[in-house]
């Protein structure tokens, strides 16, 4: 199965968007992560977890932006990779959301480990966590 039908619609945010207004949309969508833009260009993608650990554990008294602690290293998969590429490619880099993106590199769609559990399957995403999780 290609990944394009377990995939959902990107939450976006620019990276000069402040912490609590890409918070406020990862609570309005539900999702754990969104995906920095600059255009039509993806620079980064921003987790809850950036935001706790980057931000709020830092206590840092400054109105912080995207920028500050979004991760700039994207992994990303095409539209067109099976679940279980996709999958290897989460336990590889230990990401728990993967970008999904065309042919033209243009995003698309965003993956993650509890859709592949969800929507496919419980047994290869907890394969795919225990990677995650795996000390490297």
């Amino acid at each position: 199965m290609e990944i394009s039908r377990l995939m959902r619609k990107p939450v976006t945010v620019t990276s000069g968007e402040t912490l609590a207004a890409a918070a406020a949309l990862m609570h309005e969508h539900d999702v754990g992560s969104v995906a920095v833009m600059e255009g039509s260009h993806i620079v980064g993608v921003l987790t809850d977890r950036d935001i706790v650990i980057g931000h709020v554990a830092a206590d840092s008294s400054t109105r912080a932006v995207v920028q500050d602690v979004m991760t700039p290293q994207v992994v990303s998969c095409p539209a067109t990779a099976s679940v279980e590429e996709v999958a290897a490619t989460m336990g590889d880099y230990q990401v728990r959301r993967l970008v999904i993106c065309d042919d033209a590199g243009r995003l698309v769609g965003i993956v993650s480990v509890g859709d592949i559990a969800k929507h496919y399957s419980e047994h290869l995403a907890g394969e795919t966590l225990g990677e995650i999780v795996e000390f490297r």
